[in-house]
Formats: structure tokens, C-alpha cells, sequence
């Protein structure tokens, strides 16, 4: 630049001094040697020029380079956030059904579970039943009545004390019968209140029609309910 700008002047000031209205008198070392100068400024101003186009096109590509490494960048976020905008809406849509069916149903069924335990619908079960055997007393023989002595010799009747005048008597036992569950009966209460009851009622249908409260009446086994029966048969015959 330096030389340029000394070629610049010289030459101005050459040509207003008059030394160049006439070429021929120049000699031609001198014009050679003004020549090797222009010629030397302009080989340093391209130079300068190419090594400042170099240095403009590497940082265009320093540039271009970091360009692509953020739109990856961006690309990857972008995807990211995608991705979670998805994870969002299945949160969503599970916490709606959770609130509107998952726990609802979870409370219904801890209730149900609680009347009737783990059983289902068509399941065997075996229940104890009571059976009353009624037979002539054999106190009274049937009359109701029984004859005693007053005082040692007037005869009288009285009410037999064995079958209380019926004439007859009875002997309650238990049993182990089979039974297949139909459906469940249960039924919720609510107040104003929001509060909430399970009525009061049989909840076991079976298929011949009978019925049972609750599960806790209700065996898995046979021998469960012939053990269950002979305890409450022990308790009666005390």
C-alpha cells in the first residue's frame, strides 16, 4: 500500500513539473526502472488483495461450518422437544384416565373385594347350611304332656318340659352345601355429603336363587366348609 501510494504521488508530481509532456527524451533505464516499481506495487497490492480474500473465505467457511454445527444443534433440540411434547400428552391422557377410570374403578373394586373377597362370577363355592331334623318327643311320646304324682298320689298332667306341649322336637345341625356364584349384588349410598355406604343387603347370588351376605360366609374348599360346619355343630350340641 505504502508503494502504491509513493508511485501515486511521484508520478503526480513528475507530471506537473512538465517532465513527462514529452516521452522521448526519457531514457530507457529510467522507464525500466519505473516500470520494475509499478509492477512490484501492483504484484504486492494483489498479493494483499489474494491474502486478504483468503482470510475472508476462511472465515466464510469457519462460518458455514459453525452454521451447520448449530442447525444440527437446533435440529436435535427440536426433536428433543418433540419427543417430550409426546411424553407430555400420554402423561396427560393417562393421568385423565386414571382420574375418570383407573381410580374409580380401583375404589370400586376394593370395596367389592372386601364383600366377596376373591371370588368371581361362575365360581364354585361351598356354603354351610342349617337343617332342622324333627321327631316325635320322646318324653311325652308325642301327647304333649306328661303325668306326675302331687304329694305322692294324686296323678296330674303337666306340659312336657322336653317338647314345651309340641309333642314333637327338633335337632339343628350343620352341613356343607356346593353352590355356584350367578352375580353380585351390591349397591352404593351416597348423601349430600358426599359420603358413601354399601347398603345393607344380600350381595351373593347363586344359581339356584339362594343368596349369601358376603364372602365371609363363602369357602373355597369342601373340606373347608365340613371343618367350618362340625365346630358349629360342636358349639350347638354344648
Amino acid at each position: 500500500m505504502f508503494l502504491l501510494s509513493f508511485v501515486q504521488v511521484c508520478g503526480r508530481g513528475l507530471f506537473e513539473m512538465g517532465y513527462f509532456e514529452d516521452y522521448s527524451w526519457c531514457e530507457p533505464e529510467a522507464e525500466s526502472q519505473a516500470d520494475q516499481i509499478v509492477s512490484s506495487a501492483i504484484e504486492q497490492l494483489k498479493n494483499l488483495v489474494s491474502d486478504n480474500a483468503k482470510a475472508t473465505m476462511k472465515e466464510y467457511q469457519d462460518l458455514e461450518t459453525r452454521k451447520i454445527k448449530l442447525q444440527r444443534e437446533v435440529n436435535e433440540l427440536e426433536h428433543k422437544k418433540h419427543k417430550s411434547e409426546e411424553e407430555l400428552k400420554d402423561q396427560i391422557a393417562l393421568y385423565k384416565r386414571m382420574d375418570e377410570h383407573d381410580l374409580p374403578k380401583g375404589f370400586v373394586n376394593k370395596i367389592v373385594g372386601a364383600l366377596i373377597g376373591d371370588f368371581k362370577i361362575g365360581d364354585d363355592a361351598w356354603t354351610i347350611e342349617a337343617k332342622y331334623k324333627s321327631y316325635e318327643c320322646p318324653l311325652c311320646h308325642g301327647k304333649g304332656v306328661v303325668s306326675t304324682k302331687i304329694n305322692g298320689s294324686i296323678d296330674r298332667d303337666i306340659k312336657c318340659p322336653e317338647c314345651n306341649g309340641y309333642k314333637r322336637v327338633s335337632n339343628l345341625s350343620y352341613y356343607a352345601q356346593k353352590r355356584k356364584i350367578a352375580r353380585f349384588d351390591i349397591r352404593l349410598n351416597f348423601n349430600n355429603l358426599n359420603q358413601m355406604w354399601v347398603a345393607d343387603e344380600d350381595h351373593i347370588i347363586f344359581c339356584d336363587g339362594d343368596y349369601n351376605r358376603c364372602a365371609n360366609g363363602l369357602y373355597k374348599t369342601e373340606q373347608e366348609a365340613i371343618d367350618a360346619a362340625a365346630k358349629k355343630n360342636a358349639e350347638v350340641s354344648k
